[in-house]
């Protein structure tokens, strides 16, 4: 009896000296994203932070009936990644963007589900974020050509007539090499809503 539990209490704490050292290592996910590193991501549409993207390039009038086009443009993600001391330092090599449609109510309060984009291409860049450092990068997050597939497709939907408002899940997945030749992923994601905002 005495040689087993001798074997039990042997194998406990090698399980435990193991479970002490994944939580240490650099490697587990909870060590890296949430105690090592981390990063949030921001909307910027017309360079002012928001959730509300307009998709719809709107003609303005101004006193003298001179008409214009309202500002339009690209909106943007402003991703801040932070490592923190003792980390190795990191290189974003590229990234990923998803577009995921959720239902959104309608003028009648009749639920729909705005329709599938495409997602883009991945893009390649290079930023360093040093160990101990916050550094601070931007991206196209939702082109304009992204902006008039949603509006051509919704256009062309008829159950999406009364669709007013349409919200979108994005996420962004970052892919890093830390200097120790390592890739790491970091997620980002927000919620936002396509809609003709008017910015006349």
């Amino acid at each position: 009896m005495l040689n087993v539990a001798y074997k039990v209490g042997l194998i406990m704490l090698i399980l435990v000296t193991l479970g002490t050292y994944g939580c240490g290592s650099s490697d587990g996910p909870l060590d890296e994203i949430e105690q090592r590193y981390s990063a949030t991501l921001t909307v910027l549409d017309l360079d002012e932070e928001t959730i509300q993207v307009d998709v719809v390039q709107d003609i303005c009038s101004d006193d003298n009936g001179t008409i214009e086009y309202e500002d339009f443009s690209d909106a943007l993600g402003e991703v801040t990644v932070t490592a923190s001391e003792g980390t190795a330092g990191l290189t974003l090599k590229s990234y990923e963007i998803q577009y995921t449609p959720l239902e959104s109510a309608d003028s009648l309060n009749i639920l729909r589900m705005p329709p599938e984009l495409a997602d883009p291409p991945d893009g390649a860049t290079s930023v360093a974020v040093p160990a101990n450092s916050t550094v601070t990068f931007t991206i196209t997050l939702i082109s304009v050509d992204t902006k008039a597939a949603y509006v051509y497709l919704r256009s062309s939907d008829s159950n999406l007539s009364n669709l007013a408002v349409a919200r979108y899940h994005i996420e962004v997945t970052l892919h890093f090499e830390d200097e120790n030749g390592n890739d790491k992923d970091i997620t980002v994601e927000r919620t936002v809503y396509f809609s003709d905002y008017d910015h006349c």
